[in-house]
């Protein structure tokens, strides 16, 4: 987990666009300032991170509970996930 901080925080601090694939909402939250969320393939939402990253659109998609607890070191909002019965 650390080099997967190391690295989208070297690659966000160089400035630029940068385009990536993440499947960890947390990472998203943390490092990215838009995101676009596909299901099936299809486009379901897209905008500021923490716009679009919350719980009811994260439970719909990824097929999980999610909380919303903000970070007490500030900044982000982190999203607790743990697996429903499907």
């Amino acid at each position: 987990m650390g080099f997967q901080h190391e690295l989208l925080h070297l690659v966000t601090a160089r400035g630029g666009t940068t385009l990536a694939a993440l499947h960890d909402v947390n990472l998203a939250l943390a490092y990215c300032d838009r995101v676009a969320v596909l299901q099936a393939g299809k486009l379901v939402a897209h905008g500021s991170a923490t716009s679009v990253l919350v719980p009811d659109l994260v439970d719909e998609v990824l097929g999980v509970e999610s909380v919303a607890l903000d970070d007490p070191r500030g900044g982000h909002t982190l999203s607790f996930r743990r697996h429903t019965h499907l």
